[in-house]
């Protein structure tokens, strides 16, 4: 499951190969069946029922199964049609309607999505953690993807930055970090965190972000120098679960949300709850 594969082990040596990687989400079992010519594994894929071919490495999905509502969502955006929701454990990201709840797509075989965002002109952008890339994805199941930015260190969250550009926190690097959707320009906004996971962007610029491995929300001002310290909103949080070692380094992301009145909304993976912090 760590890494999505199948590999092969010599019972007698001990040696492995990789048969598959990266191609599956989230393998839980295996079967082989042999016709003495060759052999095909039949793969239990979460949501999915999938064959191996063990010469070629080829996976074919034979069965999907689809359901009204993701079962494992870890993010979610939100904009006056449409939520979308995103699963770095099944690697989908699926579009519902706002108003009924509705599935609209359903979208499968992305590496470790961490978030996604929805832009005005329709246009969906996933982080995928995996690969450290922000894609652009369109059309019916999401098969048109291109990508924007790549390299980046642990992309976990995404937040509109206006005028054709998104921040998002890398919690490998400890920075906030502003893209152009146009070239893919990067630039840092923010330096020296503390694993920076859930972001949003206040009514007054400033971008809010659960840094927890300090176990605070703060403030940052974009414009200001990127080194600068942050101003601190609430402390002593409880934010921050340690996650699964062997998997994504975020495991179960901090969120942030904010209202138009400066509300800022945070959810506690330690203690199950969400945290409202109101401007005084």
């Amino acid at each position: 499951m760590a890494d999505n594969g199948i590999y092969l082990i010599d019972k007698d040596t001990g040696q492995s190969r990789t048969i598959v990687e990266g191609k599956l989400s989230v393998p839980s079992d295996i079967a082989v069946f042999s016709d003495g010519k060759s052999e095909t594994l039949y793969v239990a894929d979460l949501f999915a029922y999938r064959t191996v071919d063990t010469g070629t490495g080829e996976v074919k999905t034979v069965a999907r199964m689809q359901a009204d509502i993701l079962e494992y969502p870890f993010n979610v955006a939100v904009n006056a049609k449409h939520v979308l929701l995103s699963s770095w454990f099944t690697n989908s990201v699926q579009v519902l309607d706002r108003i009924t709840g509705k599935s609209l797509d359903m979208m499968h075989d992305f590496k470790t999505p961490s978030d996604v965002l929805e832009l005005d002109d329709g246009t969906i952008l996933v982080l995928e953690m995996a690969t450290g890339s922000l894609l652009r994805v369109k059309g019916p199941g999401g098969k048109d993807r291109t990508v924007i930015a790549k390299d980046l260190a642990g992309p976990v969250s995404i937040a509109s930055a206006g005028g054709g550009a998104v921040y998002v926190s890398e919690i490998g690097s400890g920075s906030i970090i502003r893209i152009n959707l146009s070239n893919g320009a990067k630039m840092v906004v923010a330096s020296n965190l503390k694993g920076p996971e859930g972001i949003d962007v206040a009514p007054d610029g400033r971008i809010i972000v659960a840094e927890v491995g300090l176990r605070r929300v703060v403030a940052i001002d974009p414009k200001a120098d990127p080194k600068a310290a942050p101003v601190v909103l609430a402390g002593n949080l409880s934010i921050g679960l340690d996650g699964n070692k062997v998997g994504v380094p975020q495991y179960v992301p901090t969120g942030v949300a904010v209202g138009k009145s400066g509300v800022v909304y945070v959810s506690s993976d330690i203690k199950n709850a969400i945290y409202k912090l109101t401007p005084q």
